[in-house]
């Protein structure tokens, strides 16, 4: 038994919980992620913390209410209070609830100088920032993400010293290499992530196998596969999976080495090692459904739909639709009809499948789904390369239906939207060579009907 499973063992023994071991309780559900547990007993220590710092005759229930109201009940507070907080956020970041996380994160913001001062808060705030920082990188607001790095990565060296190793600036230095991996900057991805990495080692020490190390190294492997650095991506993904498993147990079930395995199982899918990828991501979808369930997560539909991809890039679409189908409900029970991005992406690779075996009327159905979802999202006439894509598919699946009037519609529609959005994408000219075969544009390419390019 883990350590965290043994302290929730000890704890429980206890006759009466109080908050404090109610936010023990918390903090040791949170990792090994019983995460309803965590957010349940983290939320009895700061009902009970905030009624012994408020003078009130009838406190509100802070257990009882959303975290929105919750936030806006809380207006005194300790250090316990905000301790809470502090995890409260911690939880819901851990679960991808990010704008969740962040509410919390803004109160603590809030409440802070009421309780240190001004002038103590460097440290808490900097550690706010990064939070902060995370949840902007997260809805891809890459600007002002990379600013309050920038930020904190000043306040830190101002602490500490330029040139002082410490684990706050190498945290700082990872998540900025994260950042400008997401953003397709890997030049300086591997530059701040290679700094962080050493400055982990020096730290922690060469050979531990403490997470900052694990997660600096999964990163590069990110940073590396993307720059098609092949070999230096599988190194460093397997460095990463192998320290998991002497950290955690090699037959342990977590996140982090189910995360990782599914990393490899993609990798090798781009490369087509199939039989590697296939075993690495039915590895991943098997402990995600040992750790949280075949039906309230939505990590396990992000490897059926990527087990699907897996066997569509073989050919074998028959399988790779029986996937894309298990993704596609378990992403409706997880987070019901209004997940636009996952429907969108599965119901086409579900329409792709069926194109593919030359069943062009069940592609065409799933085709229009796509097309709706696309016109909810982003309108009827907005341009958008996903709402292209969509329109081609269509005008293909029309063209082998029959319907050679809509296909030519749905063909200009898409070109129009191409060139608005993306005048070089590969399709361009193959659209073009197709209306022109169907009389639809002249010999110059130009149509003789004028697209629609405004937006609603």
């Amino acid at each position: 038994m883990g350590y965290y499973e043994r302290a929730i063992k000890t704890l429980l023994t206890v006759e009466k919980l109080n908050a404090d071991i109610c936010h023990q309780l918390g903090r040791a559900q949170l990792w090994i992620q019983e995460f309803d547990d965590a957010i349940r007993n983290t939320l009895l220590s700061l009902q009970d913390y905030y009624e012994k710092c408020c003078d009130i005759i009838e406190p509100p229930d802070l257990v009882g209410c959303s975290p929105t109201e919750r936030c806006k009940l809380i207006h005194t507070a300790t250090p316990n209070v905000i301790r809470s907080l502090r995890q409260l956020s911690t939880i819901h970041w851990w679960r991808q609830e990010y704008h969740l996380a962040r509410l919390y994160d803004d109160k603590v913001k809030e409440i802070l100088p009421t309780v240190f001062g001004e002038q103590a808060l460097i440290r808490t705030i900097t550690n706010l920032n990064i939070s902060q920082a995370i949840h902007l990188g997260v809805d891809q607001q890459t600007e002002q993400s990379e600013a309050m790095y920038k930020q904190t990565l000043s306040m830190f060296e101002e602490m500490y010293g330029s040139r002082t190793v410490h684990v706050d600036i190498a945290l700082v230095l990872s998540n900025l290499g994260a950042l400008y991996n997401n953003h397709g900057d890997y030049g300086k991805a591997l530059e701040h992530s290679k700094k962080a990495l050493e400055m982990y080692k020096i730290v922690h020490g060469e050979t531990s196998t403490h997470d900052d190390i694990i997660r600096v190294m999964f990163n590069l492997g990110n940073t590396y596969k993307l720059q098609g650095d092949y070999v230096l991506a599988e190194e460093y993904y397997n460095k990463s999976l192998s320290t998991l498993k002497r950290f955690h147990g090699p037959s342990s079930d977590h996140r982090d080495i189910a995360n990782c395995l599914h990393a490899l199982g993609n990798f090798y899918s781009s490369i087509k090692q199939y039989s590697d990828a296939h075993k690495h991501l039915t590895g991943a979808l098997d402990m995600y459904q040992r750790i949280y369930g075949t039906t309230s997560h939505i990590l396990p539909a992000n490897v059926l739909n990527n087990i699907g991809y897996n066997y569509f890039f073989q050919a074998n679409y028959l399988s790779a639709i029986d996937n894309f189908n298990k993704a596609l409900d378990l992403f409706r029970k997880v987070l019901g009809d209004d997940c636009p991005f996952h429907m969108r992406t599965t119901l086409q690779n579900i329409g792709l499948s069926y194109f593919n075996i030359k069943k062009y009327q069940q592609a065409e159905e799933y085709f229009l789904q796509v097309l709706a979802l696309c016109e909810k999202v982003f309108g009827e006439n907005n341009n958008h390369i996903e709402m292209a894509d969509a329109l081609y598919n269509l005008a293909a699946s029309f063209a082998h239906t029959g319907k050679q009037d809509r296909s030519i519609e749905m063909y200009k529609q898409a070109l129009a939207a191409y060139i608005s959005v993306k005048p070089e994408h590969e399709t361009v000219q193959d659209i073009k060579f197709y209306l022109l075969a169907n009389g639809a544009i002249d010999d110059d390419g130009c149509e003789s009907i004028d697209f629609d390019l405004s937006s609603p």
